[in-house]
Parts: structure tokens; C-alpha cells; sequence
């Protein structure tokens, strides 16, 4: 039994060492260049300080400091092969009952790291920080706010110091309550720093009151004062057509009718063998198009001949105002 623990122990320990092994040559290797970077660079500080107390023997302060760093140098340097010794005397004493125990808080943490394969501790070092990003808590600030209204629709604009998305709300009550959620509103989602919606179904001449609100990408808000704004009335057009430049070309069997309007409008004309022409009357025979222009030609077919006809122009704007011409006449040829 003793024996086969005595196996397992030796086993055991061989495998440990070749693991360990090039963690051991690492460490070495490393401090061993340290030690030589550092006593170059004591070199090259001595032979610099010769230099300088060839050129300026009489400036004390400054040998003073010289000689604080040398011995700064060559302290770091001694601790370094301290260091180096216990790496290599490492893992002998790794089965020496209780030895880390003995040893000082700073030879345990060097001890540790020279178990460390190829120095991952080393790269770790001081990379740690306990300082906590900063978060933005700041709310989008609101500016340049605008209301342009039309009869049924509004468009609103507005600006943000920071990308938010963009939401209004409203009503045609003031204290508009933005927490409700009978409250008409709008909302774009996408996060921009100029802001611009339309609000529709809208009634004409009423004053509606609106509040814009902007949320950026971590949730802080903003919400502005209520403002307002009246749509514009819906038109009234009580202007009839003018009627202008009336033609009239007559054939055996046809009349072709034409003038012209100062606004869009429709085409009609009365025509009949009385003198006395009612353009109101419902039997009056007439010849129409309803197209809306400015430019009229109506041609009426189905003539007599040699009779004498009586006609009027009729046109009608898109607001139902109606422009009438004084009757005329023409007698169709033979």
C-alpha cells in the first residue's frame, strides 16, 4: 500500500514539473531581459551623466538627482533578483509543508504568478477598474417649435439637441393630457435631431392645442408647453365666371359656339327658334360639358335651314357660381 502511494506520489510530481516547467523558463527568460533592459538603461544613464558633468561640473542639484536615480536602478534591479531566485526556488519548496504559510503577503502574490503559464497574470495586471461608465441621464432638449396649419391638417416641427423619436399630441381643449390615452397623438419612432409630423382630420376654422414630446435612446424625456393653433376656413368662392370672347360660326345644320372664362369652369349653351329664350326653363333644348376649363367651343347639330336660331352661353365654376350671356342669334344658310 505504501509503495503504490509512493508510485502515485512520484507519478504525480513528474507530471507536475514538465507542466510547470516552461512557466519556470518564461518567468526566467523574463525577468533575466528586465534585468538586462534595465542595466542598459543604467549604462546609458551613467555614460549621460558623464557627459553632463563634463559640460556642467558646477551643478550639484543635478549630480544629486543622478545619483537618487542610480540607486533607484540598482534597488529595482536587486529586487528583481531577489524575485528571480524565488521563481527558481518555487517549486522545490512546493512540498514543504506549510512554507507559503511563512512567507510574506508579497512573496505569496509573486510566488502565485510565477505558476502562471508564460506570464497571463502579468497581462492581467492593472487592467481592472472600479469606475462605473457614465450613463446618460440628461433629457433631449426642445427648440425651434412650429405649428403650420391648413384647413383639415396641421404640420408640426420642432428641434432636439439629441436624436429622439418625435410624438404630438392634441386636442381642441386646452390642458392637453399627454397620459391619457384618449389624448389624439402621433408618433414616430425613428431618433432624429428635426422633427416633423402632420396631424389630419382636422375641422376648418378651429383652434386645436398641442404638445410635442421626445424621448432619446436611453429614455430620457422632454415634454414642451402647450401651444396652439387655428386651421384656416374652408374657401368661399362667391365669384361667378367671367364670360370673354364669344364666337359664333353657323352652317346649314350646325352652330360651333366658343369664349372664354376668367377661372375653370363648365360649357353650356341654350338654343331655339323663340325670341324670347328662358335659360331657366327645364324644356329649353341646350348642349353641355361639364369639364372644368377655361376655354369653351360647344357645337350644335340638327339645324334647320335657313332659320333663324337664338342662343346663350352658360358656364358654372366648381363652387356652383353661374355666368349667363345675353341671348344672340344667327340664321343657318341654305
Amino acid at each position: 500500500m505504501t509503495n503504490t502511494l509512493y508510485k502515485k506520489m512520484t507519478v504525480f510530481s513528474l507530471i507536475l514539473m514538465l507542466g510547470l516547467m516552461p512557466a519556470f523558463s518564461y518567468a526566467d527568460n523574463d525577468n533575466g531581459k528586465k534585468k538586462n533592459r534595465q542595466n542598459n538603461r543604467s549604462e546609458r544613464v551613467e555614460k549621460h551623466d558623464d557627459r553632463d558633468n563634463d559640460r556642467d561640473e558646477d551643478d550639484d542639484g543635478d549630480e544629486d538627482r543622478d545619483e537618487d536615480r542610480k540607486s533607484e536602478k540598482k534597488e529595482k534591479g536587486r529586487k528583481n533578483s531577489e524575485r528571480k531566485e524565488l521563481c527558481r526556488t518555487a517549486f522545490g519548496r512546493l512540498f514543504a509543508p506549510g512554507f507559503v504559510n511563512n512567507w510574506g503577503a508579497e512573496e505569496r502574490e509573486f510566488f502565485w504568478n510565477c505558476f502562471v503559464p508564460f506570464g497571463i497574470a502579468k497581462k492581467f495586471n492593472g487592467t481592472t477598474s472600479s469606475t462605473t461608465p457614465s450613463t446618460d441621464v440628461t433629457a433631449p432638449v426642445i427648440s425651434n417649435l412650429l405649428a403650420k396649419p391648413n384647413t383639415i391638417k396641421a404640420t408640426i416641427t420642432w428641434n432636439t439637441n439629441e436624436k429622439s423619436d418625435s410624438t404630438v399630441f392634441w386636442s381642441n381643449s386646452a390642458n392637453v393630457n399627454v397620459n391619457s390615452s384618449s389624448t389624439a397623438s402621433t408618433t414616430r419612432s425613428e431618433k432624429v435631431k428635426e422633427h416633423k409630423l402632420v396631424i389630419e382630420g382636422l375641422s376648418a376654422s378651429t383652434t386645436y392645442y398641442f404638445v410635442v414630446r421626445s424621448k432619446d435612446g436611453n429614455g430620457n424625456t422632454s415634454t414642451s408647453t402647450e401651444s396652439s393653433f387655428t386651421t384656416k376656413p374652408v374657401s368661399t368662392d362667391s365669384s361667378a365666371p367671367v364670360i370673354s370672347s364669344v364666337t359664333l360660326l353657323m352652317s346649314t345644320s350646325t352652330a360651333n359656339i366658343g369664349w372664354h372664362t376668367n377661372e375653370n369652369a363648365t360649357s353650356r349653351v341654350y338654343y331655339g327658334t323663340s325670341s324670347g329664350l328662358d335659360v331657366n326653363a327645364s324644356t329649353t333644348s341646350f348642349v353641355e360639358n361639364s369639364t372644368l376649363k377655361q376655354n369653351h367651343l360647344i357645337t350644335v347639330s340638327g339645324l334647320a335651314t335657313s332659320t333663324l336660331y337664338y342662343f346663350a352661353a352658360e358656364s358654372r365654376d366648381g363652387s356652383g357660381n353661374r355666368t349667363v350671356t345675353p341671348v344672340f342669334s344667327a340664321t343657318t344658310s341654305n
